[in-house]
This record gives structure tokens, sequence and C-alpha cells, in this order.
């Protein structure tokens, strides 16, 4: 004699699997309240701290937007050192080579950047890295909807002055 228990533990089982399979065709989930977001720099042995971009000569600093991937419209991005000023509450719709330029500024000082926006999955980043000149970083921002670390990039360079 045969008994369906093995066949509908299969059946049951299937159906739990698909019942819980994250297909990703529903909404996103709604972002939750702000969050401020430092600039960090990674330490030669590894560590993510909190950072400025040093500005080690007389002269001025210049913020270039390289690229937007985002759809928040309630990110903003302020500079607080040396100087405190909001560049745009909207990041993600800034037009490609919008630009900021700051200064002159006596040595030493340090160029500081800072972003609020809602809170994801994922915790925010605003990553420095140097390059690709002397006196020039590159600063990325990941909002934490995802990770691809392209919401803003941004080409930030230290000009000497005259």
């Amino acid at each position: 004699m045969r008994t369906a228990y093995p066949r509908c533990w299969a059946l049951l089982a299937l159906a739990v699997i698909v019942g819980c399979k994250n297909d990703n065709t529903g909404p996103s989930p709604a972002p939750g309240p702000p969050v401020t977001t430092n600039l960090t720099c990674q330490q030669p042995n590894g560590q993510v701290i909190d950072c400025g971009l040093p500005l080690p000569f007389r002269g001025s600093f210049s913020l270039v937007v390289n690229s937007t991937s985002c759809e928040a419209t309630t990110d903003s991005l302020k500079v607080t050192s040396p100087v405190d000023s909001l560049l745009t509450g909207d990041i993600c719709h800034l037009t490609n080579g919008t630009s900021w330029t700051f200064g002159p500024y006596d040595p030493p000082t340090e160029l500081k950047l800072q972003v609020v926006s809602q809170t994801f999955a994922h915790p925010p980043s605003l990553r420095a890295t140097t390059g690709p000149g002397a006196n020039q970083w590159t600063v990325t921002f990941e909002d934490g909807a995802d990770t691809d670390f392209n919401d803003l990039i941004l080409q930030v360079s230290a000009v000497a002055a005259p």
C-alpha cells in the first residue's frame, strides 16, 4: 500500500519555496528617516575613518559632478570645512559637469564633505580615493539602496593660488 505523504511533503515544500521567493517585482521598501554621512578615507591598514581632504597650499578647491545614478529627491550635499555651504538639496538630479569653486584658503586646511540622505537597506557611504593626479580625489556616494557606489561621483581638485 502506497501513502501520499511523501508527495504531499514535496508539494508543501515547493509551495513554501515559491511563496517565499523574492522575485523583486514588488515595490521597493520605503526609505527610512534621514541619516548624515561624513566623508571617509581608507587608511593604509584598511581601516575606514572619517576624514578631510588636505589642502596643502594657499589656493582654492573645486568639485565637479562626474555622474549621478540614483532616484532620490531629498539627498543633500554639503561642504562643512573650510566653509559651511549647502551645495545641493537634490544630489540625484545634478547635471554632469556641475561645479563649485571655493577659496582661496591658507594652509593647513581640510576639505570636509557631508551628505544627508534617506535610510535604506544598507548604510550610506561617502568615500574619497586619491587621484587621478596630485591633489585630486574622487568622491563616491552610495545611498544604501544598492551597493554600486555610483549614486554620485565627484572629482575634487586643490588648486594653488598664483
